[in-house]
């Protein structure tokens, strides 16, 4: 049976979520974390936010599961806007393989 999720983008109330799954996957990396709650809504909102962050969720308004941090970039090479995919979380048990 196929898995489905939701995908949003994130907005401030998320920022305790993301931090802690940021948090776990810098632990499974052996690292540790420097992006905490209060340095999500700074720096992922409003007019000037410095990156997004997308959050997945099994269904609407349920405990999010993932989450992808991007930035916007410019490639001079090839003169065009580019995203930078920084960070890619899926909860361990809904992981597959």
């Amino acid at each position: 049976m196929e898995n489905t999720f939701h995908i949003r983008r994130a907005v401030p109330r998320d920022a305790d979520a993301i931090a802690k799954m940021a948090a776990q996957a810098a632990s499974e990396e052996g690292g540790v974390s420097a992006l905490e709650a209060d340095r999500i809504k700074a720096h992922a909102f409003g007019a000037n936010a410095l990156f997004e962050a997308w959050v997945a969720q099994e269904r609407a308004n349920a405990p999010l599961i993932g989450h992808a941090i991007i930035t916007k970039s410019y490639d001079v090479r090839r003169a065009s806007p580019s995203l930078v995919l920084c960070e890619l979380f899926v909860a361990p048990e809904h992981r597959r393989g």
